[in-house]
């Protein structure tokens, strides 16, 4: 939304969604939640200045953060300075981890728990992106805060990236992602996924339950099976879908016994969606997910139904 006579524009999107999940024969019921409500505050201060923003407002307003605050100057499409609380951009899902463009109710755990949501940080940097023909050219660098010794001096009781979002005492962090997506043209099937390989600096003095090496990631495969005129909706979409995810939060064998370390985690999660627009979905998903402890005991085992929507407004 733009007023006529103000260059400031404001929108974002809202998710909501109900739950019922039980561990091992055991639930704690019938859940509702609002998980977010985000902001999206920009302006263009000049034709070659700009300023964007995104506010969070996490579980009701009990959490309030800033995922994006920055100002971008542009010189040229392949050379544009960013400075403020930027996007890291390691993996995709983090920079396009919009609620309403996703068919499932809750983020992949990969890119969530191993993988800091929403990871960002104060810093600046230079980003561009080019189009020749079919080809497309692009780049971000910055400089932003780091990593601190959260990672393994948590309450998770394991390495664990997301505890770090508050920085302190500075620790070594290595992540390298692949992603893929593609859309086939006999079918429409669209195809996304993820995979992330995570290296922290663990002190010698940590037992092994604190994993130097991590890898997660998940696939979503998304299938229309009607898209047409109706209920009243030009342009409404039924889609069928399918995650599968996991992560090994240690990758690697006790020094001891030459054992496989657990603390593994996967899920199967098929689905559901109603697209009335594009910019709004409804959403049906089943999740079954197995996790294993770190000794590699028999998994516990987690299934049950999450229905939600999710709209940009």
């Amino acid at each position: 939304y733009a007023t006529s006579s103000s260059p400031v524009s404001i929108g974002g999107y809202l998710e909501a969604d109900y739950k019922y999940i039980g561990e091992d024969g055991l639930t704690d019921g019938h859940s509702f939640r609002i998980p977010r409500v985000t902001l999206f505050i920009t302006s263009s201060i000049s034709s070659r200045i700009k300023f964007m923003s995104e506010f969070e407002f996490e579980e009701g307003g009990e959490e309030i953060a800033i995922e994006f605050a920055a100002m971008d100057v542009n010189f040229h499409p392949l050379l544009n300075l960013r400075g403020g609380v930027v996007v890291n951009p390691i993996g995709a899902f983090n920079q396009n981890h919009d609620g309403p463009k996703w068919e499932f109710v809750d983020r992949p755990i990969a890119m969530t728990q191993m993988l800091p949501a929403t990871w960002s940080n104060v810093g600046f940097g230079l980003y561009g992106k080019m189009y020749q023909q079919d080809w497309a050219f692009g780049y971000e660098a910055y400089l932003t805060n780091g990593f601190d010794n959260s990672i393994t001096t948590n309450t998770e009781n394991r390495t664990f990236l997301p505890a770090s979002k508050n920085n302190d005492e500075p620790r070594r962090l290595d992540v390298f992602a692949v992603d893929f997506n593609t859309e086939l043209p006999f079918s429409e099937t669209y195809i996304v996924g993820e995979w992330a390989w995570v290296f922290v600096d663990v002190p010698n003095t940590f037992t092994q339950q604190y994993g130097e090496k991590q890898s997660g990631g998940f696939l979503d495969i998304v299938q229309p099976v009607i898209d047409k005129s109706m209920f009243g909706f030009d342009d409404a979409v039924f889609n069928v879908a399918l995650r599968l995810e996991s992560v090994d939060w240690n990758v690697g064998t006790f020094n001891e016994t030459g054992g496989n370390i657990g603390d593994e985690i996967w899920a199967v999660v098929p689905g559901i969606s109603f697209r009335p627009t594009y910019q709004t979905v409804f959403r049906l998903n089943y999740r079954y997910q197995e996790q294993t402890d770190i000794l590699g005991n028999a998994p516990a085992k987690t299934s049950g139904i999450e229905i939600g929507f999710a709209t940009y407004f």
